[in-house]
């Protein structure tokens, strides 16, 4: 079998798995077409997700030969947890909220050096990394309420990512908390899909955001 083939049929067996993918590029394209209006935070989640992009091609590249690929799972979490720290580092001015950011980062990142596997998904690491997501946001959420500096939070790009962040994590907390039991029958691919729809919601809400700075940069230049 070619290589070729080995990529339509993984295609046609796991479709929802490669529409990700499509979601994926979906947000990289909206970040291109917006990327002389990004701000700094919106300029690391665009960066974030192109090194997504490029772990996908890997994740991919290791499927098309079939190799064990669940530890690229485990760096996508090191991405998603490295990435978002920084983004609500700069959001957040208030000290000790950087302060809580920073040692949950630096908890993250004893938790991912002990549990880290190259051959399985680690279990409670990527529930910890939607944990921390969660108080993220919360945190952010918070401190715009304290600030009350937006006017309209319908139109904010950062309200959006908080709200696609904390549906992102939420809705896949449990699924990657209890690995052992969600993912222990590999033929029962119902958990996964689930939290790929999640995560195709993720990259639609992150795309939304870039067209919304661009869209609220042009409007103060009128």
């Amino acid at each position: 079998m070619s290589t070729w083939q080995r990529i339509i049929h993984l295609v046609t067996k796991y479709p929802l798995d490669f529409s990700t993918d499509v979601f994926l590029l979906v947000g990289i394209a909206f970040g291109l077409y917006a990327v002389n209006y990004l701000n700094k935070t919106l300029k690391v989640i665009f960066l974030f997700l192109a090194v997504c992009f490029g772990i996908e091609i890997i994740l991919i590249y290791y499927a098309v030969r079939g190799w064990n690929n669940y530890f690229l799972v485990n760096i996508t979490s090191l991405a998603e947890t490295f990435f978002f720290s920084i983004v609500y580092w700069i959001e957040i001015s208030d000290r000790r909220n950087r302060v809580i950011i920073i040692s949950l980062f630096g908890t993250y990142l004893l938790l991912f050096t002990y549990s880290f596997q190259w051959q399985y998904i680690a279990e409670f690491l990527l529930g910890a990394e939607r944990s921390i997501l969660i108080v993220f946001v919360i945190l952010h959420l918070q401190f715009m309420l304290e600030m009350m500096r937006v006017p309209n939070l319908l139109t904010y790009p950062m309200f959006w990512v908080s709200s696609g962040t904390i549906v992102y994590a939420a809705g896949t907390l449990f699924i990657f908390t209890f690995t052992k039991i969600t993912f222990s029958d590999p033929n029962d691919m119902w958990y996964w899909s689930v939290a790929q729809w999640f995560t195709c919601l993720f990259y639609s809400v992150l795309a939304m955001s870039f067209y919304l700075r661009r869209r609220e940069v042009l409007l103060r230049t009128v």
